[in-house]
């Protein structure tokens, strides 16, 4: 009769060792794969928080105010059809404005805010304040080439976006929203710069 083969326990050890070095690298995998959650749920609170702290600032009474100074501000530029007198002849609260969305533009391109959110927030206020704004940023950049380049960065990102969902091109978005930059403004000044903004329908031209 053949006996049973002795047991090779250096090669039961060495199993052992084995499955327990693979056990510790999954325990690491795990705790990795734990703080990586961690550090994602934690940057989005952080971003969230930002974006909702943005939102806070516009909305204050004291920055509303400024907002509707700067809109009365461009419904002047507007309606003396943009003179060069009027676009050099700006208050400072069109570049406070301007400022803030700059600020916007950098935070959102260095993604410490979600631009989603920051679509869903600002849109309707960037795109009609930028549109009316551009005579005073072309006249701007004749001293300062870089000047409000983040908001105009942020505006370009939006108004395509916007033309996205609306069905249109980028140009049929921004004459769209051209048409009703002058509610837009009398809004900012009737309310004090409080309040949602007046904006385009949503309209997706598909369905027209």
């Amino acid at each position: 009769m053949t006996g049973t083969p002795p047991i090779d326990w250096t090669a039961v050890g060495a199993l052992a060792a084995a499955g327990s070095a693979i056990l510790a690298v999954a325990a690491i995998f795990v705790t990795l794969g734990g703080i990586w959650i961690q550090n994602r749920a934690t940057n989005l609170a952080t971003a969230l928080q930002l974006a909702w702290s943005l939102e806070t600032r516009f909305q204050s009474g004291e920055f509303s105010q400024r907002r509707k100074k700067a809109a009365k501000a461009l419904q002047y530029l507007t309606d003396c059809k943009r003179t060069q007198e009027a676009v050099e002849k700006v208050p400072q609260e069109i570049a406070d404005v301007l400022n803030f969305f700059d600020t916007v533009g950098i935070l959102t391109r260095k993604h410490a805010v979600d631009e989603q959110q920051i679509f869903t927030i600002f849109s309707g206020w960037l795109i009609p304040y930028w549109l009316v704004s551009e005579p005073i940023v072309k006249n701007n950049r004749t001293i300062d080439l870089s000047s409000w380049s983040e908001a105009e960065f942020l505006y370009t990102q939006f108004i395509r976006t916007k033309a996205k969902q609306q069905g249109r091109s980028v140009r049929e978005q921004i004459v769209e929203e051209q048409s009703y930059t002058p509610i837009f403004l009398q809004a900012e000044i009737d309310h004090g710069g409080e309040g949602e903004p007046a904006t385009a329908p949503m309209t997706n031209v598909s369905n027209r």
